[in-house]
């Protein structure tokens, strides 16, 4: 047995900013959202500072699709940055049209998270060898019609697809 054609690997230790790029660079702008439930992205930790700069990297990389990025802060308020703009505003449902903005998950917000996507998303499920099943399963799942339209690709740190597909007994 191979991989599944739908997991896909990226490049680690290299800026936020360069990982972003090379995930979002080949959806052509139709992917709405990033769970991050390795911490690939935005790590534990991470100052306030890293949040802006996610949302500022992902409104660059998809320049002109989205009229803003929504992401829960490092004190869990939900918060969205419009392009262009200096700082971020509080959100709530409604300010941004679900099929018009990208949302971002950390690893925090993967468990418990709940913001309204369009029932055809389609998103991006960052995992590595270190993730169990409950936070595999709560990060996709904040695709509430994942069973309904919505769809996942998932995406492993290079260094993880080996050890995955030897844990899981195939070919990687």
């Amino acid at each position: 047995q191979h991989c599944p054609e739908n997991v896909s690997t990226f490049s680690q230790g290299v800026p936020v900013e360069q990982q972003l790029q090379e995930l979002l660079s080949n959806t052509k702008g139709k992917t709405q959202a990033i769970m991050d439930a390795a911490g690939e992205i935005l790590p534990k930790g991470t100052g306030k500072t890293g949040y802006k700069k996610v949302a500022e990297t992902i409104l660059s990389t998809l320049k002109g699709v989205f009229q803003g990025v929504v992401y829960k802060d490092k004190s869990g308020h939900e918060r969205y940055l419009k392009p262009g703009a200096k700082a971020a505003r509080l959100f709530r449902q409604g300010p941004l049209d679900p099929a018009k903005r990208f949302t971002f998950y950390d690893q925090n917000s993967c468990t418990g998270t709940d913001i309204h996507q369009t029932d055809e998303a389609k998103g991006i499920l960052i995992i590595n060898h270190h993730n169990i099943l409950r936070d595999l399963l709560q990060a996709a799942w904040r695709f509430r019609k994942l069973d309904k339209g919505q769809t996942l690709t998932i995406h492993v740190p290079e260094g993880s697809k080996k050890i995955i597909c030897e844990r899981l007994g195939i070919d990687p």
